[in-house]
């Protein structure tokens, strides 16, 4: 057997019967056999030298821009597998928000309503009344909760609480009446009224929008995370004007859309219009609210209904913030 190099053919010569074993362990006994063993598994005979060379030459730069691109990867991977620290920021935020709210969640009442009683405009309409009484005062001691709101002057803190107490009891409430799709609400365990009571006590077109939001947040599959953050977000947009504690106000508002986002990929992780849909509930459940308001101002000034000091108070504030914006728009 021979062999070309770049010093000219040699000669390998097989001391034995050309038939050695040629394995791992006695691959240099016989460089004849050797030769001709790699010669029956395909090697080119002109050029092997050559070829090993190139492919040795070859090979290196290869294996080196293997290294140094399984060298960046990693690198990429410990940097994309890195923690976030604004994005740890924020998630730690919402956690703590979430906390929070969750903590100071305002409980469901019972109104006590008499139904041994017929369910005349007036009996109905003194039940909702003095259930809303009551769950104001625990709105106004929830408030205290939310993160960031006594940090606000009192005034603000007072009339934010003004603006928007009955948009959130209807929120509320449009929560509670989900299972009902649309077709109750659920004032109270003991009080859910359907359709021929909204007509009784002449709320109708007001429950009708509550209703409707109700039914929305059975279609979103509302969480009840969410819920608590979008009564957090009510409270402080209730007023779009610029109030003393602005800076803190917007930081708020900032920090619950934030929140509402991350929960929101929680909970609805494929839904990327889930966010919008939620909000703009609330556009609904403010016009239902104003609306409200307006309804209660029309029943304490008739005296048909017995209103408690607070909720006079509360009224009579609405009343001086109407009256007052009118005279600034003229």
């Amino acid at each position: 057997f021979s062999s070309s190099s770049s010093s000219g053919p040699v000669d390998y010569v097989c001391p034995a019967t050309n038939t050695c074993t040629i394995d791992k362990h006695r691959r240099k006994s016989c460089q004849a056999c050797r030769l001709r063993k790699c010669y029956e598994v395909g090697m080119n005979k002109g050029s092997q030298r050559k070829e090993r060379k190139g492919s040795i030459s070859m090979s290196k730069p290869a294996a080196t821009k293997r290294s140094r691109a399984d060298s960046s990867d990693n690198t990429v991977n410990s940097t994309s597998g890195s923690p976030n620290p604004a994005k740890s920021a924020r998630k730690s935020q919402t956690v703590t928000i979430l906390q929070a709210l969750n903590k100071a969640a305002l409980p469901v009442l019972e109104s006590h309503h008499n139904h041994g009683q017929p369910p005349t405009k007036v009996h109905l309409l003194n039940s909702l009344v003095k259930l809303a009484e009551r769950e104001l005062v625990h709105l106004i001691n929830w408030a205290k909760n939310v993160p960031g709101y006594t940090d606000l002057s009192l005034s603000d803190q007072v009339h934010l609480i003004e603006c928007c107490w009955m948009e959130l009891l209807l929120l509320n409430c449009a929560f509670r009446s989900i299972e009902h799709g649309g077709k109750s609400l659920a004032f109270a365990p003991d009080l859910v009224l359907d359709r021929s009571s909204w007509s009784t006590v002449e709320m109708t077109e007001i429950f009708e929008q509550v209703a409707a939001v109700s039914e929305q947040m059975m279609q979103n599959h509302l969480h009840k995370d969410e819920l608590l953050l979008l009564q957090a977000m009510v409270l402080v947009n209730a007023e779009v004007r610029r109030l003393a504690s602005y800076n803190q106000i917007f930081n708020m508002q900032q920090s619950l859309l934030d929140a509402i986002v991350d929960t929101a990929q929680k909970y609805h992780p494929d839904n990327v219009r889930h966010v919008p849909a939620v909000l703009l509930l609330l556009t609904h459940i403010r016009q239902a609210g104003e609306r409200g308001i307006a309804f209660f101002q029309r029943l304490k000034s008739e005296g048909v209904v017995t209103f408690c000091d607070l909720l006079k108070e509360m009224l009579d504030a609405q009343d001086f913030l109407e009256k007052k914006s009118s005279n600034e728009g003229d």
